[in-house]
């Protein structure tokens, strides 16, 4: 099993090399050590997209989990 900080750290040395040569490299280490069934998911971490598209949290999401202010003792 892959943890996903190896794909993370994968995708950040990725993107922080100029080098084509570097970036097939890393690719292809990480891909070598996916199993078969999490390549599906690794790749859109990858190549910078994930399948959910944009994440995001409605402001009425927050308010609801949002703590009431907290009482004072007298």
């Amino acid at each position: 099993m892959t943890l996903l900080s190896d794909v993370v750290r994968t995708s950040t040395q990725v993107s922080g090399t100029p080098s084509r040569l570097a970036k097939v490299r890393e690719l292809a280490d990480c891909l070598g050590r996916l199993e078969p069934d999490e390549i599906r998911v690794a790749i859109p971490y990858l190549s910078g997209e994930i399948h959910q598209g944009r994440l995001s949290l409605a402001m009425q999401a927050c308010r609801r989990r949002a703590p009431g202010p907290r009482s004072r003792p007298r």
